[in-house]
Formats: structure tokens, sequence, C-alpha cells
């Protein structure tokens, strides 16, 4: 096991980054950071509806459950609730998608910026 993993290590080398291999990345990078964008957005512009749009949100018309009034005490607890909900959840997302970029994006990144980088032959 030790040979093979010195042989690997022996017969790495760094080479050029060929235009072929910087448009690779760059389209790699693009793809990886349109899906990172196109679920963050959608799910943070919820929150923020669920956010402004207050009670009513829980409570719809069109439900088929019985029509509930919305007292003075749903918009008080809704008040404080909302706040604290939206904001975790916002923090929570907000946490997974730079855990997400930097694990799959900024190394795409961080080899465009390199002129070299290292292949096993």
């Amino acid at each position: 096991m030790k040979k093979i993993i010195q042989e690997r290590i022996i017969r790495t080398e760094e080479q050029e980054l060929s235009e072929k291999d910087k448009a690779d990345l760059v389209a790699k990078k693009n793809k990886k950071l349109l899906y990172l964008l196109t679920a963050y957005i959608p799910l943070a512009l919820i929150l923020l509806y669920v956010y402004l749009s207050g009670p009513s949100v829980v409570y719809r018309d069109n439900d088929p459950y019985p029509k509930h009034e919305i007292t003075d005490d749903d918009i008080k607890n809704f008040n404080i609730a909302a706040p604290i909900f939206c904001g975790f959840l916002f923090l929570l997302l907000t946490g997974f998608f730079i855990h997400y970029y930097l694990q799959t994006v900024a190394p795409l990144i961080k080899d465009l910026r390199k002129t070299k980088i290292f292949y096993c032959t």
C-alpha cells in the first residue's frame, strides 16, 4: 500500500492549465452557481413573504377548514413568533448555502485563479 502511494506522489506533475480546461472549469462553476442561486433565492423570498404578509398566511380563505377569524391574540403571537422563526430559518438556509458554496464553487474559482494545476500521470 505504501509503495502505491509513493508511486502516485512521484508520478504527480504540475502542468499549465489549457484553454479547454479553463473553459470546462468556467462552465462547471457557472452551472453550480446557477443551481445555488436558483435554490437559495426562492427559499429566501418565501421566508420574506411569510414574514411580511402576517397572520393571513396561516389562515387562508380557500382552505377546506372552517374559516378562522384572526384575533388580536393571533396577530400578537404571530408578531412574536414570525421574526424568530423566519430569522432562524434564514440563518440556517444561508449557512447551508455558504457551506455548499465553499465545498463546490470556491475550489473551482481557486483552480481558475491558478495558472498551473497538478496532474497524476
